[in-house]
């Protein structure tokens, strides 16, 4: 029998458009305790944690054209979830408990029509962690209850699980209660907004955040970690209790438990700055780069800019990052570039070989008639040079017995021919000799030339 299902009404986050979207969602049991606890929608997924029969999971659905497909899932118990988009990949970060034990879960999966849909990675986490945050560079863990309640956040590199740094509370003072990151489409850089305090009748929460850059080509403990700065957050009777947070794209918004406004702060990223005439963040240009969240101007990494030590630390590695991707790129433009002249050379040799050969292509028996051609009309110049007369009409001087070619004696009506130097040779064997000479015919008895 087909099990009846449960519509909840919920919040879902798109992770495109940076905006909740209110949805109905069908869960799959009629359990009256089951319910969505949380969901977002990142390129063509819905990702949805929910408690069903007790247990809370993670279900991933595709979306179709009128409804949602049922794609993959993650079970036992999650505690929280976040997911990014990477290229053609979408990436699914949980925190699960199974077996009296705590686990980062990494899930990757793609179109449904392809190979190689799922791909899951456990690993292990030393702390209770309740909250997670993934930017491209970044994955932040919150663990309010580590030690008696003073909390710990742990930083890993998302590429390599690398770790980074923790942050941990003090005292009376519990830090990682709320959470939240801002990171723009880079993988270079993210904010990490966390609540520090507790609330009580005289104390109110603070709001502190770091900033943190990843190099790729370094280690877990060489990434630029920032000082923790403090938020000045507004109270006032109508607006007290626990904080509350929501990164955005460039923004924070922050509000409390009891409230009437909601407070918004500017974080530009490194390669921005804040222009206060439109108040929005504006691109530095080339080589240059912020100081702050909210800097109004750029300092170009070719300066000569000297600071405070933690300014001059930040710039150093922000710009050796900069430098380094400009480099890269004008390695590969010029590849690129040598790559495409030296097959433009390649292609225009090809093309004038191809050219001679289709316009100087002739049949052989073509070349061969030419050869004899030009031998004949050589031959027949030669020919002219070469004296024809009969041996009796020779003068008493000029006699030779015999041709020395053949070294046979002359008769006196024979035809006889004569050279240039004024030796006479039958006239076979002076051809003879001649055509084996063609290029630079001689008299074969003094070696002088014949000139044509």
């Amino acid at each position: 029998m087909q099990a009846q299902t449960q519509v909840e009404q919920s919040l879902i986050y798109n992770n495109n458009t940076k905006k909740y979207l209110q949805t109905d969602f069908d869960l799959r049991t009629n359990n009256a305790a089951d319910r969505i606890l949380d969901g977002q929608q990142v390129s063509k997924f819905v990702i949805i944690n929910s408690i069903e029969s007790g247990k809370s999971v993670i279900n991933v659905y595709s979306i179709q054209t009128t409804y949602y497909k049922l794609f993959t899932s993650i079970q036992e118990t999650i505690i929280a979830f976040d997911a990014i988009q990477i290229g053609d990949l979408v990436i699914i970060y949980a925190i699960q408990y199974r077996n009296q034990q705590t686990y980062l879960v990494s899930k990757q999966i793609k179109d449904e029509n392809e190979e190689n849909l799922d791909y899951q990675v456990y690993f292990n986490v030393e702390c209770n962690a309740t909250d997670i945050k993934v930017s491209k560079s970044l994955i932040a863990l919150a663990c309010p209850t580590y030690k008696n309640n003073t909390g710990q956040i742990i930083l890993y590199q998302r590429l390599t699980f690398e770790l980074i740094a923790n942050i941990n509370g003090r005292g009376e003072d519990q830090v990682g209660l709320e959470m939240d990151i801002i990171a723009g489409d880079n993988e270079i850089q993210t904010y990490l907004i966390f609540t520090y305090g507790k609330v009580n009748k005289t104390t109110q929460q603070q709001l502190q955040y770091i900033e943190v850059l990843i190099d790729n080509y370094k280690s877990g403990n060489q990434q630029y970690v920032s000082p923790v700065y403090t938020i000045n957050y507004p109270t006032d009777s109508s607006n007290n209790g626990s904080l509350r947070l929501a990164g955005g794209w460039e923004k924070l918004f922050i509000t409390t438990s009891i409230f009437d406004k909601i407070q918004g702060y500017h974080f530009c990223s490194y390669n921005q700055y804040l222009n206060k005439d439109t108040n929005k963040c504006m691109p530095c240009g080339r080589y240059k780069t912020s100081l702050g969240p909210s800097s109004d101007s750029c300092i170009d990494c070719q300066s000569d800019f000297s600071g405070s030590d933690k300014d001059n630390k930040k710039l150093s590695f922000i710009c050796e990052i900069i430098e380094g991707k400009i480099n890269l790129i004008l390695i590969v433009a010029l590849s690129i570039l040598c790559f495409g002249i030296i097959c433009l050379i390649v292609v225009s040799i090809v093309m004038c070989k191809v050219k001679g050969f289709l316009c100087f292509k002739k049949p052989i028996a073509e070349i061969i008639r030419d050869q004899e051609e030009r031998l004949a009309r050589r031959w027949r110049l030669i020919d002219l040079k070469l004296n024809k007369l009969k041996f009796d009409k020779l003068k008493l001087d000029e006699k030779s017995q015999s041709c020395s070619i053949c070294f046979e004696e002359f008769t006196a009506d024979l035809e006889i021919r004569s050279t240039q130097c004024k030796h006479v040779f039958h006239e076979k064997c002076i051809y003879e000799w001649i055509k084996t000479k063609l290029s630079d015919p001689d008299c074969p008895y003094c070696r002088t030339k014949i000139i044509i």
